[in-house]
Formats: C-alpha cells, structure tokens, sequence
C-alpha cells in the first residue's frame, strides 16, 4: 500500500457550455471556435506544477506514483471536440470497412476514401504514406484500434478538409487551429510522461467525465504504447471511474 500525489486540477464543462472551475481555459463562443490566449497560460502553469509533483514524488517516494488531469493540461471544450472527433473517425472506419472483418487492406482503404473525399491520383500517393504508418503491424492492414489511434489530429483536418460532403465526421473533425491546440495538449502530457521516466515515477493519467474521455484514452494510449512496451517499469497508468 503506497500513497499517490495527485495535485487535483480538473474542470468541466456547465450546462451553459462555458468551463467551469478557475485552473481551466476559457473559451470565448465566438463563431469559429476561438480559444483565448489565456487558457494556454493557464495549461502551462499547471503543467509546471505537475512537474513539482513529480520531482516531489521522486524525492520523498521513489517509484512513487504521481497522477494528473488531462482537463488541468487542455481547454475541456477543446478535448470534448477531440472526443467527438475520435467517434466520429471511428464511425468513418466502419463504413469504409464494407466486409465488417474489423480489417482494412490498403485497395480497402483507397476505395472507402475515394467514395468520400474529393481526391486526385497525386492525393492518393500521399494516403499510402498515411496507411503505412497506421500499418503498426506491418501486416497491410489496419484494424480499428490502429485507425482511430494512428490518427493525429492534423489527419482529421486533411481528411474532413477534401469530403464530398459536409457528413458528421466533416462537421466533428477539428480545424487546424484546434489540432494546433491539441498537439500543444498532447506536448505538454507527453514531456510529464518524459520527466516520469527519467526520474522513475510511475504516472497515473486520471479518467474523467465520460464526455472527455475518448480523448484521454486515445493519448494515453499512445503513450503506452511508447513507454511502457520496452523493458523495464511500466511508466504510464490509465484509470476508470
């Protein structure tokens, strides 16, 4: 039995839509999803106070565990749209997946793209590109787990930007400037997890309302996937609530 340190910064989002809580961003409900400037400072400054956390974890509890909150790190609105996003990628998949074996080999995964984007040959060239780095395997195809874990954010605007249509994945899909946010998110987790490991600290990333956490899970599993599959202590720990 052993203690954890979690400084316990975390927000929501009200029935209004606004965030709640005073260690979150704002979010301005301008047209166009504007994210205030603040927000990101504020995410900063509980990112360095995670960092306390962890160097306190180290010295006072060596192989301790030390955990954090996602919505301490993020805007809240910000990994909701994420979430969203991630279900909706996750639908894409399964429409393109027209045997429903779970599987995608690349003519598969051409075709489904080509019945929903507007694309050239020239275009085409580059979603191989694409394929092969969802191809964790290495098998020529790609499952599920590896289509809606592979994606960055940046793939989703690329895909919902070249869509016949205006479906539910082109309206989920983030803009640029909401990737650009989230890679800063992504960063911010990521450089905990790297401090985590050089100090040998065990890293609990918390779950949160069910709203936000397809989000979480999707960069947490990342993370594990880096961290804790060569040897040595695993480094990054999910929870469930």
């Amino acid at each position: 039995i052993g203690a954890i340190l979690d400084y316990a910064a975390e927000a929501d989002i009200d029935d209004s839509g606004e965030v709640g809580g005073d260690v979150t961003p704002c979010f301005t409900g301008a047209v166009g999803r504007e994210y205030s400037y603040e927000s990101e400072e504020k995410c900063d400054r509980n990112f360095r106070i995670f960092q306390t956390a962890i160097r306190s974890v180290h010295n006072v509890s060596p192989e301790g565990f030390a955990a954090i909150k996602v919505t301490a790190l993020g805007n809240p609105l910000l990994l909701e749209r994420l979430a969203t996003a991630l279900v909706e990628i996750r639908n894409l998949f399964e429409k393109m997946d027209v045997d429903a074996d779970g599987k995608l080999t690349y003519e598969a995964f051409e075709a489904g793209l080509r019945k929903v984007l507007n694309v050239t040959d020239e275009q085409m060239t580059s979603f191989r590109a694409t394929f092969d780095r969802f191809d964790l395997q290495g098998d020529g195809r790609i499952d599920a787990i590896e289509w809606t874990t592979s994606l960055v954010p940046e793939d989703m605007y690329r895909i919902a930007s070249q869509c016949k249509e205006t479906g539910p994945f082109a309206t989920a899909a983030l803009t640029l400037e909401e990737s650009q946010l989230v890679r800063k998110t992504y960063q911010r987790i990521r450089s905990l997890v790297e401090l985590a490991e050089e100090l040998d600290v065990r890293l609990m990333i918390d779950a949160e309302h069910s709203y936000f956490q397809p989000a979480i899970d999707n960069i947490v599993l990342d993370l594990q996937r880096e961290f804790n599959s060569g040897p040595g202590r695993v480094r990054v720990f999910n929870t469930f609530q």
